[in-house]
């Protein structure tokens, strides 16, 4: 969070980052990985907007923007 990585992220994408997080510490918790040994986890644009209390449009952005 306080790495170069981060510093171009809002603030939102950084809170977003903590989420992912959560999800892929449970993820690895309940060994859901793929066949290629990638860890994977589902968190729906609609879990997000009820997380972040905000429209699609704007968790499209959040996802985005935490992508950089």
């Amino acid at each position: 969070m306080y790495g170069k990585t981060y510093k171009n992220l809002s603030a939102e994408a950084k809170l977003a980052l903590y989420g992912f997080k959560d999800r892929l510490e449970y993820s690895l918790k309940n060994q859901w990985v793929d066949e290629d040994n990638k860890v994977y986890f589902i968190f729906t644009n609609n879990e997000l907007q009820k997380l972040f209390n905000c429209s699609e449009h704007k968790v499209i952005k959040i996802k985005k923007n935490s992508k950089k």
